[in-house]
Order: structure tokens, then C-alpha cells, then sequence
């Protein structure tokens, strides 16, 4: 007896080690279907990646395109601003010139010789002094708007937005041989009326 069940021990074995192993069945899969067997491996699986043009293509579109739209807005404002202010430059070299021609005309405008005499008549002139320092020389000298002057000097008056300029002489001569000889006169500019104040 012993026997025999020792032969059926041995028996069960052979027919354990002769049966080959099934593979263990997906639940999911539908009855009869075994798959397909895949031999695993110990290197981890990579999920390949899309291809990056195909990845990229369409955010690459859509940035370029916000990138066109908001340069285009740029240089819409750009253009817009420049041309304000080419028209602004220009409306104030235009002034500027106008302005320049109106005060350019005013200076050329000729002064004559009634200019001339109506100036010397705004001037005060006092009897001309002579007198003799402690050398024995002998000096003269006028006063003219308040300021004394000697032979030689120059003076000079505003008349009518004109700066005439005078030269004292003749003074030595004598008391009543004062001259005054014309210099020069100008036309004083707008901006400078008044001590440039307006």
C-alpha cells in the first residue's frame, strides 16, 4: 500500500512538472480570445513622442500670428504718433519762419533822418561845463538824460522801439560848439522789448 501510493505521489508530480503553465487570462478579454504573449523585458517602456513639427504647428501659428497682429499695432502707432508729431514740427517751423519774416521786416524798415531828430529831441541836454583839473588842464563835459558825458563818449537813447547811438564831440572847443554825430541805429527786436518781459 505504501507502495502504491508513493508510485501516485511520483505520478501527480510528473504530470505537475509535465503540464505547461497557462498564462494568466485578462478579465477583460472576451472567453476564448488568449492574446498575444509579449516577452517583458527589465527596460522601461518610452511612450514614443508625437513628431514636434506636428506638436509645435499649430501654438507656432497662432503665436506668430498674435506676434504679426501686435507688431502691426505697433507700427500702426508708431506711424500714427511720427506723422503728429512731422505736423507739429512743421506748424512750428512754419510759425517760427512767419514770426521771423514779420520781426525781419520790422528791422528793415528804414530809419530816417526824421527818426533821427525825433530822437535828439527826446534828449535832455544841460549847457556843457568846462572846467580845469589841479594840472592845469583843461576838461568839458555835459549832461545828457541825467549822465555826464566827455568829448568823445558815446550815448545812447530808445525812441520809438529804435536804439540811436550818438558821439559826443566838440566839447573842447567851446560852450556852444557841442555835436552830436550819428553812430548808428537799429530796429530792437520783438522779444527783446522791454528787457525781454512781456
Amino acid at each position: 500500500m505504501r507502495a502504491f501510493v508513493a508510485f501516485l505521489a511520483l505520478s501527480a508530480c510528473g504530470l505537475v512538472l509535465a503540464e505547461t503553465p497557462a498564462a494568466v487570462r485578462n478579465p477583460f478579454w472576451p472567453i476564448g480570445y488568449q492574446g498575444e504573449s509579449t516577452p517583458i523585458s527589465a527596460e522601461a517602456r518610452v511612450k514614443p513622442a508625437p513628431p514636434k513639427a506636428a506638436q509645435d504647428a499649430k501654438p507656432e501659428k497662432e503665436i506668430s500670428a498674435k506676434n504679426a497682429a501686435a507688431e502691426a499695432a505697433v507700427a500702426k502707432a508708431k506711424a500714427e504718433a511720427d506723422a503728429k508729431e512731422k505736423a507739429a514740427k512743421a506748424e512750428a517751423e512754419a510759425k517760427a519762419a512767419k514770426e521771423k519774416s514779420e520781426r525781419e521786416a520790422a528791422l528793415r524798415k528804414i530809419i530816417t533822418d526824421g527818426d533821427w531828430e525825433k530822437a535828439g529831441r527826446s534828449l535832455k541836454i544841460s549847457m556843457p561845463v568846462v572846467f580845469t583839473d589841479l594840472n592845469g588842464g583843461r576838461c568839458s563835459s555835459v549832461k545828457i538824460n541825467g549822465n555826464i558825458y566827455a568829448d568823445g563818449d558815446y550815448i545812447s537813447s530808445t525812441c520809438d522801439n529804435t536804439r540811436f547811438t550818438w558821439r559826443v564831440q566838440g566839447l573842447d572847443a567851446g560852450r556852444t560848439s557841442l555835436k552830436l554825430s550819428r553812430v548808428r541805429a537799429y530796429r530792437i527786436p520783438e522779444e527783446l522789448k522791454d528787457g525781454g518781459k512781456k
